[in-house]
């Protein structure tokens, strides 16, 4: 949840490291390569969730990591590993199952009926899901990577 942070946030993780120790973020983040149509829905759902959650909400490029790790002053900033989307079978085992899917449902199909603010915030929730998980032509950009850094050692 890194992406919660600000820029100058790191540095206080290079200040509770040994020299030589090192920082893995696993992340959410923006593919570089996103397209200027692609990158304004993404934004623009970022600013639809961040009015949900009450806070502000945005996927940093990958760029953006390294940008601030190394601003942080750590060196040999690197991806160590990019995750694919999990397959629908995936999914459906991470939830439980479809008992376990079917009973999450009835939960919240419950408090959507109870509960006007809840039913606006499930389907905003779904709207951004739908952008940065199931559309294609957006989703593509959005991947998880493991973002790693090392504290310099000292001299």
């Amino acid at each position: 949840m890194a992406f919660f942070l600000r820029p100058d946030d790191f540095k206080g993780f290079l200040s509770v490291l040994k020299p030589g120790g090192r920082i893995a973020l696993a992340e959410m983040m923006k593919d570089p390569a996103v397209n200027a149509r692609a990158d304004a829905e993404i934004l623009r759902i970022e600013a639809a969730y961040s009015e949900v959650l009450e806070y502000k909400f945005h996927i940093p490029r990958i760029t953006e990591y390294f940008e601030w790790l190394t601003r942080a002053g750590f060196t040999n900033v690197r991806v160590d590993k990019r995750f694919s989307n999990p397959s629908f079978r995936e999914k459906i085992e991470t939830a439980g199952g479809w008992k376990n899917i079917l009973k999450i449902s009835r939960a919240m199909l419950r408090l959507m009926r109870e509960s006007p603010v809840l039913r606006k915030k499930f389907i905003s929730i779904g709207r951004v899901k739908r952008v940065l998980v199931e559309k294609h032509a957006t989703s593509q950009f959005i991947i998880q990577a493991v973002v790693s850094g090392m504290k310099p050692s000292a001299s």
